[in-house]
């Protein structure tokens, strides 16, 4: 579910989403059945057994620059284990995870399992180069970004990522940042 807005002069703008999807959503008895395609969902991106919000604002100072300011906030229920082939308890988060390996059909609690959050902070400023190239939707782009996350109530099979990183680079007008699914 989301919201949005745009000013009238079309300079500034808002949106903030929200997302909840329940374990085993993606899964199926077999991974080749799973609903996904190399690997990832056909769906989220963030598979499933999650609570997310997200908020975005951008500023259009003048026709060629954007700026864009993005936080996510997630909560998932992570599985337990060595590997995602080894896994102890089966939270149901992974798409690939067989739901031969869940206890039973039902009473699988919302965000089961190692308690998983993470903070992603975005700052994203681009200049519009398709007019000056004879070339539409295209934009140069630079790009910071900071991501932390923290684990609860055990160890799950991937470990904490805290990562930040700097991108430079062209790109399509119209991102979508993980809203194309």
């Amino acid at each position: 579910a989301g919201a949005h807005a745009t000013s009238a002069t079309g300079r500034w703008g808002w949106l903030a989403e929200g997302a909840c999807v329940r374990p085993w959503v993606y899964a199926h008895n077999t991974e080749p059945l799973s609903f996904t395609h190399l690997h990832q969902p056909l769906g989220h991106p963030g598979g499933a057994n999650f609570v997310e919000g997200r908020v975005r604002v951008r500023h259009k100072p003048n026709a060629e620059w954007v700026g864009r300011l993005s936080l996510l906030h997630r909560v998932q229920g992570r599985s337990t284990g060595t590997s995602e082939t080894n896994l102890v308890m089966v939270a149901g988060e992974l798409p690939t995870a067989s739901t031969a390996g869940r206890d039973g059909d039902d009473g699988h609690a919302w965000l089961q399992g190692v308690n998983a959050s993470l903070t992603r902070v975005e700052l994203d400023v681009a200049r519009y180069l398709g007019t000056k190239f004879g070339v539409g939707g295209i934009e140069a782009f630079l790009r910071v970004w900071a991501r932390i996350e923290t684990q609860q109530g055990g160890v799950a099979w991937t470990p904490e990522w805290d990562t930040h990183r700097i991108e430079l680079g062209v790109r399509h007008s119209r991102v979508m940042q993980e809203r194309d699914w």
